[in-house]
């Protein structure tokens, strides 16, 4: 083969592969906005007030993805601060039944792999992720939070439901609000 003919073709890969990854991989300014969001729900207690928002994620070029913001603040408040932010494929209802109050001070949210609590009134949270503590996660088969039970001395279960693999469904127990979990 001709080298003058190779040398256009492989021009032609290179601009085709440099291009295809500056549209797939999300760059860091890629951050949804308020105009970008889709659904917004809020509920409270007496000491802290927790939302949801969906948005459509910006860095997904092919299929949608929606990004769920999980965030808090003090009743009497605006200051807004994440608690977690997880990703879904498909456009689904806010998910309500995953924000809970255990009393005045404690509280959890849950979604997808990610759980997160509070002791302190919602003023800070500690964030659980599946995917960085059970043992047998695996990429692309994900062990989904299917429900959490906090009680208010701090001991609970979380159930975890298998997706995509052939884990059996798996209980967790705490027994500080949510901080570490074991099979025990």
């Amino acid at each position: 083969m001709n080298k003058l003919r190779v040398y256009p073709v492989i021009f032609a890969a290179v601009i085709t592969l440099l291009t295809f990854a500056a549209l797939h991989f999300p760059q860091k300014n890629s951050v949804p906005g308020p105009k970008d969001i889709l659904q917004t729900w809020e509920t409270s207690n007496n000491a802290f007030r927790v939302r949801v928002r969906e948005y459509e994620d910006p860095s997904s070029i092919w299929l949608p993805r929606y990004l769920f913001e999980f965030a808090s603040t003090t009743v009497g408040s605006d200051e807004w601060r994440e608690i977690i932010t997880d990703v879904a494929d498909n456009d689904v209802p806010i998910p309500r039944d995953r924000v809970r109050f255990v009393n005045e001070r404690v509280g959890y949210v849950f979604f997808r792999r990610k759980f997160a609590a509070t002791s302190d009134g919602g003023l800070s949270w500690a964030v659980w992720d599946v995917s960085e503590h059970v043992p047998e996660w695996e990429c692309c088969n994900q062990a989904f939070i299917e429900d959490v039970v906090i009680a208010a001395d701090g001991t609970g279960t979380m159930r975890l439901k298998a997706r995509f693999n052939h884990l059996n469904s798996t209980k967790l127990y705490t027994r500080n609000f949510g901080l570490q979990w074991s099979n025990e």
